[in-house]
């Protein structure tokens, strides 16, 4: 009887400490801002296991040397109290932000070209540069990207001309192929062969080389002003406010062209565009004139003389004579008493030329009269020298 009260005491006592497994809530996951939330149970009376990210400390692998105590049954009168539970809450942790990366591609380089002139000889080849074709010899001036190419020329009854061909940005490459005749081999034959046939061939147009023709047009203020292109003597006078020049469109383009004429400053311009066929280009250029005046500054002693500029103006000295064209001046200097001063000056554009002149008196004239002499005794006069000697008295 004792033992089954005990047995059903400690029943009673592990049915009321064990808790029954709480059912889980239903709990829906959040996505805020492409981060998933973990979702929060609402707390509970009961124990709560929560799953975090910390890492967890390990078990312990080594075995407990501490022994379980026994349960000891004690009579009581006091009634059996109900173990409390303990309510574990827990915190919800901030969202996790994501921040974008953001990756700055450069931007491609600019285009990298250069021009390539390929010859032949013979010419009238056809002209392939890169497997793509590119008309016949000779080809002058054929924009390519900047890089190695590879060259074919090809001819009928030659061999076929190869090479590779590397062209820098901006330059310039030429490719001159000497084509080889195939040789032609002759095959005996016994059959009798009929008598060769003459077919008249009327040749046909052939390819215009340089046929494509544009025009560049030059615009000046002053007429009678030379151009000419990249330092070469080709190019036209300007009349009525400009001037044309022929160009083939299949060339080498110029770079640059030069306006001038004499009294005015040079200009040298760019060539924009190189045109198309059939198109004309139109340039400009403005010429401004240039000094080509001077002075002449006149100074003389004794000051005061009257000096006169190439027979016209005149002015007393010191003078100063302003914009006189450049080159060479005649002066004349007088004054009464002196003799006449004559002179040139040479003056530069933009100069002042100088002339110091150093007047001559004028020697002094004889004077006519009469003179009335008469001998005295003892005296005597001598006529051819018109010495008066002795004793003789004028009147």
């Amino acid at each position: 009887m004792k033992r089954l009260a005990l047995l059903t005491c400690f029943l009673v006592i592990v049915l009321v400490v064990v808790p029954a497994p709480a059912a889980e809530p239903d709990v829906t996951r959040e996505i805020i801002n492409g981060v998933t939330l973990d979702p929060v149970p609402e707390p509970t009376k009961e124990p709560t296991q929560v799953i975090t990210t910390e890492p967890a400390p390990k078990p312990t692998a080594e075995p407990t040397t501490e022994k379980t105590p026994e349960p000891t049954t004690v009579r009581t009168t006091d009634p059996t109290l109900l173990p409390t539970p303990v309510v574990t809450e827990t915190h919800e942790r901030p969202p996790t932000m994501v921040t974008g990366l953001i990756v700055t591609t450069p931007e491609p380089p600019g285009p990298q070209v250069g021009w390539l002139t390929i010859i032949s000889t013979p010419s009238g080849a056809e002209v392939s540069i890169d497997g793509t074709a590119a008309g016949v010899t000779p080809v002058i001036g054929r924009e390519v990207g900047a890089g190695t190419h590879s060259i074919g020329v090809t001819m009928a009854g030659y061999e076929r001309y190869s090479a590779e061909k590397s062209i820098g940005n901006g330059e310039q490459a030429a490719v001159d192929a000497t084509l080889k005749e195939i040789p032609v081999t002759i095959v005996p034959t016994s059959r009798p062969t009929a008598e060769p046939t003459f077919v008249p061939i009327t040749p046909g147009p052939g390819p215009c080389l340089g046929c494509d023709k544009g025009w560049l047009r030059v615009h000046c203020n002053v007429d009678g002003a030379t151009v000419s292109f990249d330092d070469l003597s080709a190019g036209c006078t300007v009349t009525g406010g400009s001037c044309d020049t022929e160009v083939t469109t299949t060339i080498m383009p110029f770079r640059t062209f030069t306006v001038q004429k004499p009294g005015y400053g040079i200009f040298t311009g760019t060539v924009s565009r190189w045109p198309a066929k059939g198109e004309t280009v139109d340039l400009y250029a403005t010429l401004n004139p240039v000094a080509s005046n001077g002075n002449i500054q006149v100074t003389s002693h004794p000051s005061g003389a009257i000096v006169t500029l190439d027979g016209g103006s005149w002015q007393y000295t010191p003078a100063m004579f302003t914009a006189v064209s450049a080159g060479s001046h005649t002066l004349q200097i007088s004054m009464s008493g002196y003799q006449p001063y004559g002179t040139s000056a040479y003056v530069t554009s933009g100069q002042t030329a100088g002339v110091n002149a150093y007047l001559v008196p004028t020697p002094p004239q004889p004077r006519t009269g009469s003179l009335n002499i008469a001998p005295l005794p003892g005296g005597r006069i001598s006529t051819w020298t018109g010495t008066i000697l002795p004793r003789a008295r004028m009147w």
